[in-house]
């Protein structure tokens, strides 16, 4: 994954994604703030994320059908985050969506409710499959904590 022109933040929190989400190839493209990267994933599904210049943060995430977004995860600069959902949205969206941003760490309970839960042997299998070094807070806490 080549970037030119941006910080080691921004350069981190796209590998953290794309680990995350099992992205194999991706292009980039910028929107006056933010890094637009569409990236796409083996099978059926396309995912893109919107990342700040200035923070490094991931702003959007969205699950992308036939070059439409289908379901959106935004996390707000105010702290707020939320799920928005399009008609064109499959039981499968969903399932992909809880995966990247369980392996991302969110963990705001009252948006994540509105995905399907994840079993305990998901949780740790998603987290074998995931490279240490963009392992969330949580997850380097607990196994500190054994």
């Amino acid at each position: 994954m080549e970037f030119e022109n941006v910080s080691e933040e921004v350069k981190r929190e796209a590998r953290r994604f794309a680990a995350a989400f099992g992205v194999e190839k991706w292009e980039r493209k910028e929107e006056s703030e933010l890094h637009v990267l569409l990236v796409s994933r083996a099978g059926s599904h396309k995912v893109g994320c919107s990342i700040c210049h200035t923070t490094g943060h991931i702003e959007e995430i969205g699950v992308v059908k036939d070059d439409l977004i289908a379901l959106l995860f935004v996390d707000r600069w105010d702290g707020r985050q939320e799920i928005v959902e399009f008609d064109r949205v499959l039981p499968d969206d969903y399932d992909f969506m809880v995966r990247g941003l369980h392996c991302l760490g969110y963990k705001d309970e009252e948006v994540l409710s509105q995905l399907p839960p994840l079993t305990a042997h998901e949780r740790m299998e998603l987290r074998l499959s995931m490279p240490r070094e963009f392992w969330p807070q949580k997850w380097l806490d607990e196994e500190a904590a054994n």
